[in-house]
C-alpha cells in the first residue's frame, strides 16, 4: 500500500467516521493496524450500520476516497 492510499484512508477515516447513514452514526475505522499486510488498496472497517445500508449506498458513500 502506498503513501497516497495511507492518506486517502485516514481522511476518509476522518471525514466518514460519526455521519449519519439512515439516521445511523456510523464508526468507521481501520480494520487492520499492520499495513504491511494489506494488499488490497483500503481496508476499513465500517460498524453500526442501519439494516437497510446497502453495497450500492456504501459504494456510493465511500467511492470519493478510492
Amino acid at each position: 500500500m502506498g503513501v497516497d492510499m495511507l492518506l486517502l484512508d485516514d481522511q476518509a477515516i476522518k471525514v466518514l467516521n460519526m455521519i449519519k447513514l439512515h439516521g445511523k452514526s456510523i464508526h468507521v475505522n481501520k480494520a487492520s493496524q499492520d499495513t504491511e499486510s494489506l494488499d488490497v488498496a483500503a481496508n476499513l472497517f465500517i460498524g453500526n450500520l442501519d439494516h437497510d445500508v446497502d453495497e450500492k449506498t456504501l459504494y456510493h458513500t465511500f467511492s470519493a476516497f478510492g
